[in-house]
């Protein structure tokens, strides 16, 4: 058997953590098993549905490194198909017209809670308003365990059994899932119907979704017997809590993955992150895509809920900067760009090789590096104060000096020798002198180690900087 699986979001929001988890373990799946993955959007929300919520969902995914095969599939193209299949259910009585109004509806919803009791569809109830052109929803009649020889499409228990692969076999009653919609009297399918249409005419094999779905299945499962078609397996995964052991959600901060690209993730970091809630290949915690694609295994699926930990998230895509420098330098010079800042492919890549020990995301590393690139630097008040006045003027101008000269080396073995040859004439410790000069040219208490910061700034920069910073010290006096 071919594996197939596909994703299948809704065009009313941003692609968050849990749909972007959802959407790498169907690919990562389907790509290691050499099977396909499609994406079809689940769009028949008519007024939920944006076309920019779809274009974003489709950028994040291929930002991610996700590629689907052939083109997205749409259910509101679909909806002749989901007509035909409600007919069919009509013609062979397994399901019915219910003429009731919304309005009903809530009456008889409010009388059950007025009473104490527990609302619940009643099929005789289907008549209610029916008259020439009345509209209709059209309603699955669930098979109950009394009349399950006339319908039976759950087992001699009167339960619908299915074995998820992750949690096991699982059963629900018939008894316990009411007659339940599948088109709307607009015409519209519901999610449902056209999900359990989709998968089974898309020859879907494995269904692996979230476990708010786990309630879905058994309405799913009878529609598909119903009709006499194929049933996906089903993968029902355990939800991603907050730190606080809540349901993550936009109140802990930055969920989507459109969010975590803007604050400089990088998508290897963000895929690999995402990829171990839930799942786990050993005590590895460091993968690759192709990495990923060639481990991944239902079998390391968990069961437990999985906490969101935006720290350690960071610290993996920190590794994944010093894994990936040659990824690094393009996102840096279009976070760089934004600020205002130009540089050219190989000052980016300079820096990254500068800074890859020192940052966790592509913006911390824009920050850092900002130093780099500045016309003029931009001074902690405190460390200039601190350092930039007349105690440091003779470390300060014998550095000056030293630089200045023409033919100064300024790799870092010739800068070696260089501070080494100035401590010597000065009688001044090597820390009276680096620290001085990182704030003369970086405007702050920390950079990379000196003889680097130097390298990277180059004679010009570092030069100029220099006589700045005497002027500073002076101007102190």
């Amino acid at each position: 058997m071919s594996v197939k699986t596909r994703f299948a979001p809704s065009p009313t929001g941003s692609l968050h953590v849990g749909g972007a988890r959802t959407a790498l373990f169907n690919w990562l799946f389907a790509r290691h098993e050499g099977g396909e993955f499609i994406l079809r959007v689940e769009d028949t929300d008519a007024e939920r549905s944006e076309k920019k919520f779809l274009s974003e969902i489709i950028d994040s995914l291929r930002w991610l490194g996700i590629e689907w095969d052939g083109e997205p599939l749409s259910q509101s193209a679909r909806l002749d198909i989901y007509g035909e299949y409600v007919r069919k259910l009509l013609e062979t009585g397994a399901a019915f017209k219910c003429y009731m109004t919304p309005e009903d509806l809530e009456a008889e919803r409010k009388s059950a809670q007025a009473s104490g009791g527990h609302f619940r569809y009643k099929r005789e109830w289907a008549e209610r308003g029916k008259k020439d052109g009345a509209p209709f929803a059209v309603r699955f009649a669930v098979p109950r365990v009394q009349n399950r020889e006339d319908n039976p499409l759950a087992d001699s228990s009167g339960e619908i059994i299915f074995t998820d692969l992750l949690r096991g076999n699982m059963g629900f009653s018939t008894d316990e899932v009411e007659d339940f919609v599948i088109m709307r009297p607009d015409g519209m399918p519901t999610y449902n119907f056209a999900c359990a249409i989709d998968d089974a005419l898309c020859e879907i094999t494995h269904v692996i979704r979230g476990d708010e779905h786990l309630v879905n299945a058994p309405k799913q499962i009878l529609l598909l017997k119903a009709l006499g078609l194929d049933i996906p397996a089903f993968v029902h995964l355990p939800v991603i809590l907050a730190p606080d052991g809540s349901k993550l959600s936009k109140r802990h901060g930055v969920v989507s993955v459109a969010d975590f690209r803007d604050s400089g993730i990088l998508p290897s970091g963000l895929a690999n992150y995402i990829a171990r809630l839930g799942w786990s290949h050993g005590d590895e915690e460091i993968f690759t895509i192709s990495e990923l694609i060639e481990k991944f295994d239902i079998r390391g699926f968990g069961i437990s809920p999985s906490n969101f930990d935006e720290e350690k998230m960071r610290w993996v895509n920190g590794v994944h900067i010093r894994k990936d420098k040659a990824d690094v330098a393009k996102p840096l010079r279009k976070t760089l760009s934004e600020m205002g800042f130009y540089v050219s492919p190989e000052d980016a890549k300079k820096a990254v090789e500068l800074l890859k020990e020192r940052a966790e995301t592509i913006n911390e590393m824009a920050e850092k590096s900002v130093f780099l690139f500045a016309k003029e630097v931009k001074f902690d008040e405190d460390a200039k104060k601190k350092f930039l006045n007349p105690e440091t003027l003779p470390a300060l101008e014998a550095v000056f000096s030293a630089l200045s000269k023409p033919g100064a080396p300024f790799d870092e073995d010739g800068l070696k020798g260089i501070f080494s040859g100035i401590t010597e004439e000065t009688g001044l410790k090597m820390k009276q002198i680096a620290q001085p000069l990182r704030v003369a040219l970086t405007g702050k208490t920390e950079s990379p180690g000196i003889y680097e910061t130097v390298s990277a700034l180059g004679r010009e920069k570092t030069v100029s900087r220099l006589e700045n910073a005497i002027k500073i010290a002076k101007a102190g006096e």
